[in-house]
């Protein structure tokens, strides 16, 4: 039994790992036949993640076949599209390790051998019963070393070299941060035989609890019954769901309103940096913007303002928000009349003609950009005649050019693109930069509906991606129309 045991799409994977001499059906298989990843599969409390079985190569005869060859074996299986086409284990966002005795130590070397891999990724580690420094029981590993020459046994040995290198190495990655590990240690309470005046457990609490602050003595467990819980009630099992939930792991809809919220978000604010899909000319535009005035224009709703917002708020950038959606119907000089009632706070100023207007927002922000320079972003322009928004571009050219030599930027998002700047304007053109924005490709409006996916609990059934025509607030008007449909509890 290897391979995965339950795929679907969740963007987070439950990766199985044994102990030595095991392979995944005895290990997490109890006495009373319940296998683990079932009771994870019926658990109500948390939405059905993938299940992977990863197993590596542990017999009494496998010679010199140690912990880093496994660990090479475990990996190659978590970044290998299987023999039906599925994606690997490290396609998924949320990557758990469960795992038992030695897999625990497999799954460290493998985090830090190949950390590369798990760059991007959310790491749980869930260690149950696992020999971190090896361990102390005097007639196992010593044993089972001597009679088969067995490699594996022998690194398991306490405080074995190599056992205290990855210890070392593991420590150090979780110092540096370089990737995302959280995780959970449970260790055994008596010994494996029911024998007389003897209690030496396999592992004891200080090989087995090393790394995290979530600690936990599973009662009436020895070695090998720590990872066979027979019930959703027993201490292994919560001690995982524990855990899953308390990291915001496969949490059912009515747990995460706040999540489906925020997926579905109107403005963006950093709190909604992780329910963003995060594109190559966003970071183009990241770049721009700290060093240039930008006009972003394209069609309507492709996320041509959230893309501004995201990137000034990466940039820590404090700035001035205006919207002429309330100007409607307005000509350019009531646009420009309203830009600087706006930045006087609701305060309307007579202006007698737009040139008299544009001098006046310029004083205004050449006193504000005196103290610590000034940056202006300025949205839903309502303007639908072409001829007319050419003429309002070349104001806002012209209020550019008189604060050339200003502290001053400004950002401005509409659906038309800017009149092309005349040879008069060569020093405005060294400062603004126009981006357009054009509508998505398939592959980012699919990963967009996959994060939608990911946070509300509603997929995307019977309908054709190519319908949204790449606009990524057509998506979002599809779910916000699902979610309407369905009473959620709060």
């Amino acid at each position: 039994m290897k391979g995965w045991y339950e795929v679907n799409k969740s963007d987070t994977v439950i990766v199985f790992i044994h102990g030595l001499f095991s392979d995944s059906s005895k290990c997490w298989t109890s006495k009373c036949n319940v296998f683990w990843p079932d009771l994870i599969l019926k658990e109500k409390r948390i939405f059905k993640p993938s299940i992977f079985l990863a197993e590596f190569y542990t017999e009494a005869g496998s010679n010199d076949y140690g912990i880093s060859e496994c660990a090479k074996e475990v990996h190659s299986q978590l970044v290998r599209t299987d023999e039906k086409g599925n994606s690997p284990p490290i396609s998924k966002e949320n990557i758990i390790f469960v795992t038992h005795s030695t897999g625990g130590i497999v799954a460290r070397y493998i985090l830090d051998s190949y950390r590369s891999t798990f760059r991007n990724k959310k790491v749980g580690l869930c260690l149950y019963a696992s020999p971190s420094y090896g361990s102390k029981i005097p007639f196992l590993a010593r044993l089972l070393s001597k009679l088969t020459n067995n490699q594996l046994a022998q690194e398991l040995n306490w405080e074995s070299d190599i056992l205290k290198d990855i210890d070392d190495r593991f420590n150090t990655l979780l110092a540096e941060k370089s990737v995302n590990i959280t995780g959970i240690e449970a260790f055994e309470n008596r010994a494996p035989f029911r024998i007389p005046f003897i209690n030496y457990r396999v592992v004891n609490k200080e090989s087995a609890a090393r790394y995290f602050n979530k600690r936990k003595l599973i009662p009436n467990s020895d070695h090998s019954s720590i990872v066979k819980p027979k019930s959703a009630c027993c201490a292994s099992h919560e001690f995982l769901i524990d855990y899953m939930t308390s990291e915001g792991v496969c949490l059912p809809i009515n747990k995460k309103l706040s999540d489906i919220q925020s997926s579905l978000f109107n403005r963006y604010e950093p709190k909604y940096k992780d329910y963003t899909i995060v594109r190559d000319v966003d970071v183009h535009l990241v770049q721009t913007i700290s060093q240039y005035s930008v006009w972003v224009c394209g069609e309507s709703g492709t996320g041509k303002t959230t893309s501004i917002f995201r990137a000034l708020y990466e940039e820590d950038i404090d700035f001035k928000y205006i919207s002429l959606g309330s100007y409607i119907g307005s000509g350019v000089h009531e646009l420009f009349n309203g830009i600087l009632t706006e930045l006087n706070e609701g305060e309307y100023v007579e202006t007698h003609n737009i040139q008299d207007c544009i001098k006046k927002i310029s004083g205004f922000i050449s006193n504000k950009a005196d103290e610590e320079g000034y940056f202006l972003f300025i949205e839903e322009i309502p303007i639908s005649n072409n001829v007319m928004f050419i003429d309002f571009s070349n104001y806002i050219y012209a209020l550019i050019n008189s604060l050339i030599n200003i502290d001053f930027k400004i950002a401005l998002s509409s659906i038309y693109r800017p009149n092309s700047l005349s040879n008069e304007l060569t020093k405005t053109s060294e400062v603004l930069k126009v981006k357009e924005w054009v509508p998505w490709s398939t592959d980012e409006i699919r990963s967009l509906i996959n994060l939608i996916e990911k946070h509300t609990g509603i997929g995307l059934v019977d309908v054709d991606i190519d319908t949204f025509g790449g606009i990524p607030r057509h998506v979002k008007k599809y779910f916000k129309d699902e979610l309407s449909k369905q009473p959620l509890k709060a």
